[in-house]
């Protein structure tokens, strides 16, 4: 699975935004550095969610 990120300003603070696959998840943080460690956070949990669910599995 494709995983990309982005940060932009915006007015408020800092938008970042991750998509993976047809998922697509964002956010507003108060400094680049707190959108930057959000966005990482982010991506590494869309990648690896699906690996982990398949190796425990419901039941």
């Amino acid at each position: 699975m494709t995983v990309e990120s982005s940060i932009e300003a915006i007015e408020d603070g800092w938008r970042w935004t991750v998509i993976a696959g047809d998922r697509r998840v964002s956010g507003v943080a108060g400094t680049p550095e707190r959108a930057a460690e959000a966005a990482a956070a982010t991506a590494f949990f869309e990648e690896t969610a699906p690996k982990l669910a398949a190796l425990y599995p419901k039941g």
